[in-house]
């Protein structure tokens, strides 16, 4: 909007011919002059910004729903409508209208000494719809996000912003072609110099890494580094969407003769994203990429295996990873190189413009994204970078101080609204394999090409938990964490020690409390438990803002019910239980006669997991009792619709009606459920009652072997509350058996 001038020469001049007479009637130089904003520091921890002590004054345009001829001005806020779709229409009546705001209203700064009382700012454009009677009174007015920046110098060499610009959120002019490659350089350079855990790398050499030779297009083997003989050289990853291998001319690889040796190199046709990523490489002066397609060996099965369990090692490992966010597939290429242009006419904060891509829904991208230490991400908009420090955008101007020096007035970087806030969380809890859970959350609802990817395409993110954690403290079964209890107990997630108790027994005595007394302090090595605890996991329905439409869209049939990699589902939770039972007995069922026990053969089925083996199924022997339910609508309020289990023990269940839909009889009662109880939640206090945990299993038949056999699906954990004088009742409505859950 404003030229490159800074200080008092900034702005249009009132005398400019590109100016209709409205627009000359604008103080821009006034506008635009930078000040000082009181710092209100009378909370003791937090200093807001006070934008009372000088909000900017000057008259701006009451109604823009016209373009003047030749103003430069109304063009750019007709430009302004038109991106935010404020197009009048017949139906509503509306205006538009600007006004200006202090750029660091309502922010938290962070401030070199606590005493400082003003801050450097300058004024920001807001639009606003204001809505209006058919009259023409006021209704009410709402603000547009988007606020119109003044433009700071781009041409200057340094991250650190000349003084004479002044405070505040300023912008940078965008060359809708060319990207900023000097102010990407300027990052990559504060990033390595400063941030040494973003220096972090794997000692170890990952085994059959490939990368392309940016120089020559040909696939090599990653070389070590001329400097370092006992380190690899640089290398930069792309994370992109893949497309179908006929659209992008496949992705094999072809063997070529160079000076009579035999060489692997790309195709002929390559897709634009990726050609665009060399171009990008080269530029930034690296020469090293990893691109999935061409260095995982697509036909070699073993060897693609080692690729994928690798890959959390190989995008942490990498010293940039260029993130495509932009278009649908990979012939949209990377805005901003040529191949594709941006518009931009006022700051969009790209967070949104990630968050809501495609790239974005993806399931392989999910750890691409979280496990890369840098990040370079092309947008429509702009670029965004993102390491484990700090964030910026190519259009956004945020001084960055400089090594060893403070904070001064015009550099408030502690920013707290969240459209200026990081969009790839910063996980720094490798080595709390409780945070695993979290991780799957993330990535559960994501859209995969293939449901047979659902474990592949987390597994990087999984590896790295086992690296941080050990393995005694973090299995991986089939995509299921499975936790020691020891830790448990080190990130206290449970309010008492976990305890067993045999549950049978206790049944048949009338005092429930009496018996829990007797419960015994359990092993922290016990496999068992761990494995039942895991699969006690919850999918948080009720907290799901995008539950899936059927139980064919939720269910991935190609693993089994019990694995969250079984289905697509967000708000992944693990139930807290304290006290197991102590006659739980698991088992693992393969294909043959291969049947395998959790404890004694716990190594073996790890291995045969981690290799892609799935099991028939798995074997628990326990006490199960059958259990009835009931679909209930709310009178009131449609959200708290929801089954209720009916018998034995009245409890509602946070599950969409699809969940048991296909075991409602003509009535409207479920039947043949049953409950398999693993243990419960309790507190020794009197008149609070036991809950029971476990998980509600369904009846299906399979063919197996040669056989019919009735093996359970398991839809959903659950808690059902059972009071002391309801506890001698379970004796008779329980009972042992083992339960094939497929």
């Amino acid at each position: 909007m404003a030229d490159k001038k800074v200080g008092p020469n900034v702005g249009f001049d009132e005398k400019n011919s590109n100016l209709c007479s409205t627009c000359r009637k604008v103080d821009f130089k006034s506008l635009f002059w930078s000040h000082d904003c009181e710092v209100d520091a009378s909370l003791q921890r937090n200093r807001w910004v006070n934008c009372d002590t000088h909000r900017p004054k000057c008259r701006l345009l009451g109604k823009l729903n016209s373009q003047a001829s030749g103003c430069s001005f109304c063009a750019f806020l007709y430009q302004c409508q038109v991106r935010l779709n404020l197009s009048p229409t017949k139906q509503e009546h509306w205006r538009c209208s600007i006004r200006p705001e202090c750029s660091l209203e309502d922010f938290l700064p962070k401030l070199r000494k606590p005493s400082d009382p003003f801050l450097q700012d300058v004024a920001i454009l807001q639009i606003w719809k204001v809505q209006l009677t058919g009259s023409g009174r006021f209704i009410q007015s709402q603000l547009m996000p988007q606020p119109i920046l003044r433009v700071v110098d781009s041409s200057s060499k340094t991250l650190i912003r000349n003084k004479r610009a002044g405070g505040g959120l300023q912008g940078r002019k965008l060359d809708p072609n060319k990207v900023n490659l000097n102010l990407i350089e300027q990052w990559l350079t504060l990033c390595r110099s400063t941030h040494s855990h973003c220096e972090d790398v794997d000692a170890g050499r990952i085994p059959g890494l490939l990368v392309i030779d940016c120089t020559t297009n040909h696939v090599v083997p990653l070389p070590l580094r001329q400097e370092a003989a006992d380190q690899v050289a640089n290398y930069v990853t792309l994370s992109y969407l893949w497309g179908t291998a006929e659209a992008t001319g496949g992705s094999v690889v072809q063997s070529i003769n160079c000076d009579g040796v035999s060489v692997l190199a790309l195709p002929t046709q390559i897709p634009l994203v990726i050609s665009d990523a060399i171009r990008v490489v080269k530029q930034l002066g690296y020469r090293y990429l990893w691109v999935d397609r061409y260095c995982i060996p697509q036909e070699d099965g073993a060897a693609k295996h080692i690729q994928i369990l690798n890959m959390g090692r190989i995008y942490s490992n990498s010293i940039l990873t260029i993130i495509a966010a932009a278009g649908d597939e990979p012939e949209y290429g990377l805005p901003g190189c040529k191949s594709t242009t941006r518009f931009l006419v006022l700051y969009e904060s790209p967070t949104d413009h990630i968050t809501n891509s495609k790239w974005n829904t993806r399931g392989w991208t999910y750890q691409e994204g979280l496990l890369s230490k840098r990040r370079l991400v092309f947008t429509d908009l702009m670029v965004y970078f993102q390491c484990q420090e700090m964030h910026g955008d190519e259009v956004l101007s945020l001084p960055i101080p400089e090594p060893g020096e403070g904070f001064d007035a015009i550099r408030p970087l502690l920013l707290k609204k969240s459209e200026f806030g990081m969009v790839f969380p910063k996980v720094t809890d490798w080595d709390d394999p409780f945070t695993a859970w979290d991780r799957i959350s993330e990535y559960g609802p994501r859209e995969l090409g293939h449901d047979s990817d659902a474990l592949n395409a987390i597994s990087g993110v999984m590896e790295m938990y086992a690296l941080a954690a050990g393995d005694s403290a973090f299995k991986l079964f089939c995509g299921l964490p499975v936790l020691s209890i020891r830790s448990w107990a080190k990130y206290d997630r449970l309010y008492s020690e976990p305890q067993a108790l045999n549950f049978r027994t206790s049944f048949e005595d009338a005092d429930a409390f009496k018996e829990a007394f007797k419960a015994q302090r359990t092993d922290d090595n016990n496999l068992t438990f761990s494995l039942a605890f895991s699969l006690c996991w919850s999918h948080g329905w009720r907290e799901s803002f995008d539950l899936p439409a059927s139980f064919e869209r939720a269910r991935r049939k190609v693993f089994c019910s019990w694995t969250t990699a079984g289905w697509r589902t967000r708000k992944v939770k693990p139930r807290r239980i304290n006290l197991f039972d102590s006659c739980l007995r698991i088992r693992v069922q393969y294909s043959g006669e291969l049947l395998l026990n959790w404890e004694d053969d716990n190594p073996r089925i790890l291995d045969l997991s981690r290799n892609g083996k799935i099991p028939l199924s798995l074997n628990i022997t326990g006490l199960v009792m059958d259990v009835q339910m009931v679909w209930q609508e709310h009178p009131l309020d449609p959200d708290e619709d929801g089954w209720v289990i009916t018998r034995p023990f009245e409890t509602s269940l946070g599950s969409p009606q699809w969940l048991f839909e296909e075991a409602v009889s003509g009535k409207g009662d479920c039947s043949k459920l049953l409950f398999l109880i693993v243990g419960c939640d309790y507190e020794l206090n009197l008149y609070e009652p036991l809950t029971l945990s476990g998980m509600i299993l369904r009846p299906v038949t399979r063919s197996s072997e040669g056989e019919v056999r009735t093996f359970y699906e398991r839809l959903n954990s659950c808690l059902i509350e059972v009071s002391k004088d309801d506890w001698p009742r379970l004796a008779s409505l329980t009972r042992e058996m083992e339960v094939r859950l497929i």
